[in-house]
């Protein structure tokens, strides 16, 4: 009589599943590249437009970042992942330009260091897809794309020889933009 003996076949981890929420944090630098276009300006009352004679000039800066994000992926077939994210950040940069260095300078405000203008970079924000592909179950490469918002506070002098007393003026504004990308994200363990 053969003895029966209990064989047991080797069993299989489960694939790891790349769906669902997840969120993060981030540091890092950003650079903004902002032109300043002068094509008028005010005498007094009366507003001169500079037609034809519209000048610009760079003011562009860097400053370290700290932000946020959160998102939602779908693993939709074994090796493709889809997914939505969203993510704010904040880099306070202020730069300045005085009067010397202000566009049309030459004819507004000669030389003069009473007049500049100021604009200081704030938050920014971005909603993206993304569409990746799994090298191996713990390594996802992608890529993404979407709309990005950028927040610019503007703060101009009027020059003294042209504004008696100097005037100060502001303007906030927040501007829309796109962003495109790709990246890779490795699964460490579990969810992290």
């Amino acid at each position: 009589m053969a003895a029966d003996l209990p064989i047991k076949a080797p069993v299989a981890a489960p694939a790891a599943s790349w769906t669902g929420f997840y969120a993060g944090g981030d540091i890092g630098l950003r650079s903004t590249q902002t032109d300043i276009t002068t094509d008028a300006f005010a005498f007094g009352a009366f507003p001169l437009p500079l037609a034809g004679t519209a000048t610009s000039q760079p003011i562009n800066g860097t400053a370290f970042r700290v932000g946020g994000y959160s998102g939602y992926n779908w693993q939709f077939a074994p090796v493709w992942v889809a997914g939505l994210e969203g993510d704010v950040g904040w880099a306070g940069k202020t730069t300045t330009l005085n009067g010397v260095f202000l566009p049309g300078h030459a004819f507004l405000m000669p030389g003069d260091p009473s007049a500049s203008l100021t604009s200081r970079t704030t938050w920014d924000g971005s909603i993206r897809g993304r569409l990746g592909f799994l090298v191996n179950p713990s390594t996802l490469l992608y890529g993404t794309a979407g709309a990005a918002w950028q927040h610019f506070d503007t703060t101009a002098n009027c020059s003294i020889l042209i504004c008696v007393p100097v005037v100060t003026f502001g303007n906030s504004s927040t501007k829309l933009g796109w962003t495109v990308g790709a990246g890779m994200e490795t699964r460490l363990q579990s969810n992290w």
